[in-house]
């Protein structure tokens, strides 16, 4: 499986895999506008570097005929409609819950109706499928694979750093050697979310991304609440900041940079 390139790929930095050893986390250069360029333009070879917005979204309007119309034909989907699979693509993007529910209610279809589109991505490795925690509610969300893909069909800052998280993280473990780790998200009765929980065999961390330098004390009750009831996971907030501090209860918050 190729991922799109990841950071230290493109500033063709010798890679740290930090996220593989979450609890000794060091300074990293800060990459801020870097990474909010990569959460706009996403990895994809051919296409990231394209300076021009035109240009560039005009490949990614071929990148999504080509693979709706001549991939997904490949996996016999009954009564296959290439514009319902764009569509799909499109509202895992911009849906704020994009859950198999949600995106089918948006693309005017039943659930089981586009369980093969689904499938059919998932083997194209066009969508992550992201399982709740053990703990959470909900049920499975379904995110892109490039942040680029996802600005392009409609997404907004958070749900780019998530793919950008996303990425990184498999990568990351990918390219170290190691296994790739189970990633659940986690959320409330009240629909407040983590937005990730890594584990792998030696480690379990909580992710939530902010796109605040300094988190409000209302933002950050989500995860004080997630800490308190998980105190054996290694809680992080991520943010545009430049330095670490701690917060109550364990959880410390740190720059986007470092984990890259």
């Amino acid at each position: 499986k190729m991922y799109p390139l990841n950071m230290s790929e493109i500033n063709a930095d010798k890679p740290a895999f930090p996220l593989t050893r979450i609890k000794k986390l060091q300074s990293r250069p800060a990459y801020l506008t870097e990474i909010k360029k990569y959460a706009e333009r996403g990895g994809m070879p051919g296409i990231f570097a394209v300076r021009d917005d035109n240009g560039r979204n005009a490949l990614f309007e071929a990148w999504l005929e080509t693979t709706c119309t001549r991939d997904l034909a490949q996996f016999k989907i009954p009564q296959f409609n290439p514009d319902l699979g764009k569509r799909i693509l499109i509202a895992a993007a911009t849906l704020s819950v994009p859950s198999k529910t949600e995106i089918a209610k948006e693309v005017r279809r039943l659930p089981r109706q586009i369980e093969k589109y689904l499938e059919a991505f998932k083997a194209l490795f066009c969508l992550y499928e992201i399982e709740p925690y053990k703990t959470s509610t909900g049920k499975s969300l379904y995110y892109l694979f490039d942040s680029g893909l996802s600005k392009y069909a409609g997404s907004d800052l958070h749900r780019n750093l998530q793919i950008w998280f996303l990425n990184e993280c498999f990568s990351q473990y990918s390219y170290s050697g190691l296994s790739a780790p189970n990633i659940f998200y986690y959320q409330t009765t009240k629909g407040s979310r983590i937005d990730f929980v890594v584990q792998d065999k030696e480690q379990t961390f909580a992710i939530k991304l902010s796109e605040e330098e300094a988190p409000s004390t209302y933002s950050l009750r989500a995860v004080e609440s997630f800490a308190v009831k998980h105190q054996d996971i290694f809680t992080i907030v991520l943010t545009p900041g430049l330095r670490q501090h701690a917060h109550a209860g364990g959880i410390k918050i740190i720059p986007w940079s470092w984990v890259i």
